[in-house]
């Protein structure tokens, strides 16, 4: 008897940051959501895959990390101007809200 496949809807909320950036997110777990920033770099797609998290202060993009030989964590990619960190929290607050 064969089975049957489970069918999955995936589901996620796509929200322009700005004409450059564009928010995906995924249904929140607990506080936590996978998320992806896809920018748009001179007409071409740059996509980075990190996580949305509920912190004490609202929802932020956690970027990708690393462990250094220190101990700490260092982020591989990072805006470097913090209106960019802000809009991309505003939008994953309304995101969330959604969901």
């Amino acid at each position: 008897m064969a089975r049957k496949a489970k069918e999955t809807e995936v589901k996620f909320i796509e929200k322009e940051v700005n004409e450059c950036i564009t928010v995906r997110m995924y249904p929140p777990q607990k506080d936590r959501a996978n998320a992806s920033l896809t920018l748009d770099v001179i007409s071409g797609h740059l996509v980075i895959y990190g996580s949305a998290v509920n912190g004490r202060n609202g929802w932020f993009f956690s970027y990708p990390q690393y462990k250094g030989k220190d101990g700490e964590y260092k982020n591989l990619v990072f805006a470097l101007e913090k209106e960019v960190n802000d809009g991309i929290a505003a939008t994953l607050e309304e995101c969330a809200k959604e969901f």
